[in-house]
C-alpha cells in the first residue's frame, strides 16, 4: 500500500515540478522580452533625447535667425524712412539746369589772366554758384557744356559729370576760327524750361538777355533765370538786367 501510495506522491511532485519549470521557462522568456524591450526603450529614450537636443538647437538658431531677421527689418525700415524723407525733401527741391557756354567763359578767364585758367577749378565754382553745396532748396538735375571739340577737354567735362556737346570750329571770312553755340544752347534752354524751376546760364553773352525775358514772359516769373559770368567782361545788357531785378547775375572768382 506504501508503494504505490509513494509513487503517486511521486508523480504529483514530478507534474508540478515540471509546470514549476515550465511557468519558470515562461518567466526567463518574459524577462528576456521585457529585457529587450528594455534596451529597445533606452534606445527609443536615447533618440528622443537626441531629437529634444536637435530641436532645442534649431530652436536656438530660429529664435537667433529671427532676431536677426527683426534686426535687418528694423534697419530697412529705417533705411526706407530715410529714403522717403530724401524723396520728399528732393519733392520740395527746386530742381535746376546747368548750360556753360564753356568757350566764352575760357576765353573771358584767358583774356582776364592772360594765361589758359585751371578748368577743373572753374568747373567746381560754376557748379557752386548754380547750385551751392549745402543748398536744402534746390539740386541740379543736369550739368551741360557747350564746347569746341576737343578729346582732353571732353574727358575733363565727363569726369566732373558734365553732358557734353560738342562743335567743330568754322573759319570766317578774316581767317579766325569761331565756335558760336548761342542758338545750340538756347533751344536746349527753351525744350528743358518746363522741367526746372531754374536756369543757370554760365556765359557773359548779350545774346541770351532776349531768352532771359522770353522764358520770364511765357512761365510768368515761375523760373528763376541766372547768369553766371566773369566780372567787368560780362555783356551790358546782362548786368542792366541783373540792376533792373530780371535776371540774377554771379561772378566767378577770377
Amino acid at each position: 500500500m506504501e508503494t504505490p501510495k509513494l509513487e503517486r506522491l511521486l508523480e504529483e511532485k514530478a507534474k508540478e515540478l515540471k509546470e514549476k519549470n515550465i511557468k519558470l521557462d515562461q518567466l526567463e522568456h518574459e524577462l528576456a522580452h521585457l529585457a529587450k524591450e528594455n534596451e529597445r526603450l533606452q534606445k527609443e529614450n536615447l533618440k528622443c533625447r537626441e531629437l529634444a537636443d536637435t530641436a532645442k538647437k534649431m530652436s536656438d538658431e530660429a529664435i537667433g535667425q529671427r532676431e536677426g531677421l527683426e534686426a535687418e527689418i528694423r534697419r530697412l525700415t529705417s533705411e526706407l524712412e530715410k529714403v522717403r524723407a530724401q524723396i520728399e525733401r528732393c519733392r520740395r527741391m527746386k530742381q535746376a539746369g546747368l548750360f556753360v557756354d564753356f568757350e566764352n567763359i575760357r576765353l573771358c578767364l584767358k583774356n582776364r589772366m592772360k594765361k589758359d585758367p585751371d578748368l577743373g577749378r572753374v568747373l567746381k565754382e560754376i557748379e557752386a554758384l548754380a547750385c551751392p553745396p549745402d543748398s536744402e532748396d534746390r539740386f541740379l538735375v543736369f550739368k551741360r557744356a557747350y564746347v569746341v571739340a576737343d578729346k582732353n577737354l571732353q574727358a575733363l567735362l565727363e569726369q566732373a559729370g558734365y553732358e557734353v556737346l560738342e562743335k567743330r570750329p568754322d573759319k570766317k571770312s578774316s581767317g579766325e576760327f569761331t565756335c558760336n553755340w548761342d542758338v545750340g544752347i538756347a533751344l536746349d534752354i527753351v525744350e528743358a524750361a518746363p522741367r526746372l524751376d531754374a536756369v543757370a546760364v554760365a556765359s557773359g553773352d548779350g545774346d541770351f538777355i532776349d531768352l532771359a525775358q522770353a522764358l520770364a514772359e511765357k512761365f510768368k516769373g515761375r523760373i528763376a533765370v541766372e547768369f553766371i559770368g566773369i566780372k567787368g567782361l560780362t555783356n551790358n545788357a546782362i548786368q542792366q538786367a541783373a540792376v533792373d531785378g530780371r535776371i540774377q547775375l554771379l561772378y566767378i572768382n577770377a
